[in-house]
């Protein structure tokens, strides 16, 4: 397993480390680099949700690691055990303007892209709870270790919330565990166990929780042993019909958000946030 002191500055070489922090000041990504490999560790308390400051924290960590050539491949994790990512921060959506919500998004699409077509392998380590956004993130990646002890869930549950998960979103997950079984769980909002998730192909591994991310660390070594160009080719070959169908191009992006700005601001998928949020309040109101 990884080791490193964590440091605020920039990545400070092949053992360093570096922390990105949101405009609050508060460390939201931790990346420690290592023997070529790096982990990008999610640190925003209390769920990892993808608020604009995180996204804008993940994608400053992808771009960092991507551009250091000591840096041979990443590791995806969350810095504590339980939740991996809550997945995009509701409150960034409930409310919002059309400006607001349009930032929000370009934020989103960039951390997809910068996930999904990185030309180094990324192996995400989910020692928690990884819905929507969450899976998103972990989708994205070359592989998925999961912790099977924890009860911990995963999918694409937007329908829950009356929100309709983009193409970006759907055919990374139908690629994993195929066009039916996407079609079924999409509709249904579904969340999978590490078991389920493991028999349907949403995950590669499962292991202990607490061995998660030196696993991630082992399997990301197997993928930095091959060679590193016709492995980067091949990745992007796989890949780029999903790419160029659907944010491969401005006209893509601009499509996209488009579709996002009306479905998010409509009124009844605004009624459905705040019936959630309203939950979410009392239900961490029992819990004091």
């Amino acid at each position: 397993m990884l080791t490193g002191r964590v440091a605020g500055q920039a990545i400070l070489g092949r053992y360093g480390a570096a922390a990105v922090a949101g405009a609050t000041g508060r460390t939201l990504v931790t990346t420690v680099v290592e023997g070529g490999q790096a982990r990008v560790a999610l640190d925003g308390p209390p769920a990892n949700a993808l608020s604009l400051e995180m996204l804008n924290a993940i994608n400053e960590a992808m771009k960092s690691a991507m551009a250091d050539d000591e840096v041979k491949g990443i590791v995806l994790t969350a810095a504590k055990p339980g939740i991996f990512c809550a997945g995009l921060d509701i409150t960034a959506m409930y409310g919002a303007d059309q400006e607001s919500a349009t930032v929000f998004w370009r934020a989103v699409q960039d951390a997809w892209l910068n996930m999904y077509t990185c030309p180094k392998p990324v192996v995400s380590a989910i020692n928690g709870h990884a819905p929507a956004g969450g899976c998103l993130l972990a989708i994205c990646t070359d592989h998925r270790v999961m912790g099977n002890d924890g009860g911990f869930a995963i999918g694409l549950n937007e329908t829950q919330l009356g929100i309709v998960a983009p193409p970006w979103f759907a055919r990374p997950y139908a690629d994993l565990m195929g066009q039916r079984n996407a079609e079924r769980h999409l509709c249904l909002g579904s969340m999978l166990s590490a078991d389920d998730a493991l028999a349907i192909g949403l995950v590669d591994d499962l292991v202990p929780t607490a061995d998660v991310v030196e696993t991630a660390h082992a399997t990301l070594a197997q993928y930095i042993a091959i060679p590193a160009q016709a492995r980067a080719m091949t990745k992007a070959m796989m890949r780029e019909a999903t790419v160029r169908a659907t944010l491969g191009t401005q006209e893509g992006r601009e499509a996209d958000l488009g579709r996002f700005l009306a479905l998010v601001l409509s009124d009844p998928v605004q009624a459905s946030l705040g019936k959630y949020l309203k939950a979410l309040s009392k239900r961490k109101s029992k819990s004091k």
